[in-house]
């Protein structure tokens, strides 16, 4: 099992950063087959080997992903997409 970690802090308004943060969790919905669902300012996602959430506050974006046995090695893959994505909303 890998588990990918990113937390940010932002300075955005946060109903400009959700909207963002909703384009990065229907791409990670559609790269992972996931489903999603929004509780609040937490996006949670699952699917069959893989599960984790977005969270948003007033100053930071933390992001999990638990990925299973046999989606193990897209890890850096993921993760690499996960920060550009995150590198392109904070820009």
């Amino acid at each position: 099992m890998a588990v990918i970690r990113v937390t940010r802090n932002h300075r955005l308004p946060r109903v400009d950063l959700r909207a963002q943060i909703e384009s990065l969790a229907d791409e990670i919905q559609e790269k992972l087959h996931a489903r999603c669902r929004w509780d609040g300012d937490t996006a949670h996602f699952s699917r069959s080997g893989a599960s984790g959430f977005i969270k948003l506050d007033d100053e930071r974006i933390a992001i999990e992903i638990t990925l299973g046995l046999a989606l193990t090695p897209l890890k850096s893959r993921v993760e690499r997409t996960v920060n550009e994505r995150l590198d392109e909303i904070l820009a």
